[in-house]
């Protein structure tokens, strides 16, 4: 997963941003993640103090993506889970008064380093 995610973030800093194996791998967690959320495998506030920055990132990278798949194969349910964890977590976010923005390049771009730093 590490190497997906690096990856991932290699393919968006080259404005390679297709969803391939790498992107769905990483989106395919979240996807997995989404659906452990809606099946109350794991609760809100866990998932949230876990994973809740990488949702919020990876979500602002691929959205545009997502879209454009889900209108290419005439599909509105390609990682709908995702989506609705996404809003769960932006949710939860401001339940705990802290502020939900999108992302700017700036921070994605911050965010990349860190994913691809090793």
């Amino acid at each position: 997963m590490l190497a997906s995610r690096k990856k991932a973030c290699e393919n968006y800093l080259l404005d390679q941003l297709r969803i391939m194996r790498e992107q769905s791998d990483v989106i395919g967690f979240f996807e997995d993640v989404g659906v452990y959320l809606e099946r109350e495998v794991f609760d809100t506030e866990s998932i949230w103090d876990k994973y809740s920055y990488y949702i919020e990132h990876y979500w602002a990278m691929y959205q545009p993506h997502i879209m454009e798949f889900r209108a290419e194969s005439k599909d509105p349910t390609w990682y709908e889970k995702f989506e609705a964890l996404k809003n769960k977590m932006e949710k939860f976010s401001s339940k705990r008064g802290l502020k939900v923005v999108g992302k700017t390049q700036e921070e994605l771009k911050k965010f990349i380093g860190g994913e691809t730093y090793a």
